[in-house]
C-alpha cells in the first residue's frame, strides 16, 4: 500500500535514506514513535464513527451521535489482555430518547494479522449509557473496531537513487503519558525516476 507522509515523517524517512546510503536494500532500523494525548485525540476524532444505529429491546433502533472525542489519560495495564487502554471522554446524543450526555469509554490499540497483513485495530470498550425504563446499557458492542493498514511503502529520493521505504507496525505499547508505536523500516530500490 502506498501512503502519504506528513512533513515530520518525510524528515524522519529522509534521515533513514541518508543513513542507508540511498539505494541499499534490507532492514534499516526499528523505530519507536510516541504520541501524546493531544495527538491521539486528533487521531481518534478521525477514527471514531460519528453515527451508530443501536437496537433497543424489541429491535427498534435508535441513533447514537458521537462527538468531541478527547483523551483524558492512559491506563498501561488496563484492558482484557492487560496491554493498556486509552481513557477518553466523548459526547453522546440519542435524539429519539432526548438524551445528551458525556460518556467515558476506553480505547484499545493492538496489532492484528488479517490474511498475513498487519493492521492496527482500534476498539472502543465500556460505553455506559443510562436509558430511561431500561437501565444502563453498554453500547460499545455496536461500535465496530476500526482496522488501519499497518504495512506501508513510501517512495523517496536517496543520494544514490530512488528507494522505497517500507514501514511495518509491529507493536503498540501503552505508557502513562502516551502511546508508543514500534515500526520496522526496510529500504529497497525504488522505481526509476520519470523524465
Amino acid at each position: 500500500m502506498r501512503a502519504t507522509l506528513s512533513v515530520g515523517s518525510k524528515f524522519l524517512l529522509a534521515g533513514v535514506v541518508a543513513l542507508s546510503g540511498g539505494a541499499a536494500s534490507g532492514p534499516v532500523a526499528a523505530v519507536d514513535v510516541t504520541l501524546d494525548a493531544a495527538t491521539i485525540s486528533e487521531l481518534l476524532d478521525g477514527f471514531v464513527p460519528t453515527r451508530v444505529e443501536y437496537p433497543l429491546i424489541g429491535g427498534r433502533p435508535v441513533t447514537l451521535l458521537l462527538s468531541d472525542v478527547r483523551v483524558t489519560g492512559f491506563d498501561p495495564a488496563g484492558g482484557p489482555e492487560g496491554r493498556g487502554q486509552i481513557l477518553t471522554s466523548l459526547h453522546l446524543e440519542v435524539p429519539e430518547l432526548r438524551l445528551s450526555t458525556p460518556v467515558h469509554p476506553r480505547v484499545s490499540l493492538d496489532v492484528e494479522q488479517v490474511d498475513g497483513e498487519p493492521f492496527c485495530r482500534v476498539r472502543i470498550h465500556d460505553v455506559a449509557l443510562k436509558v430511561p425504563l431500561i437501565g444502563e446499557v453498554d453500547i460499545a458492542r455496536t461500535i465496530r473496531p476500526v482496522r488501519i493498514p499497518a504495512d506501508n511503502i513510501y517512495p523517496a529520493r536517496g543520494a544514490r537513487g530512488d528507494v522505497n521505504i517500507r514501514t511495518r507496525l509491529v507493536d503498540v505499547l501503552m505508557g502513562t503519558t502516551g502511546v508508543r508505536f514500534r515500526f520496522d523500516l526496510t529500504v529497497s530500490p525504488g522505481e526509476a525516476a520519470g523524465p
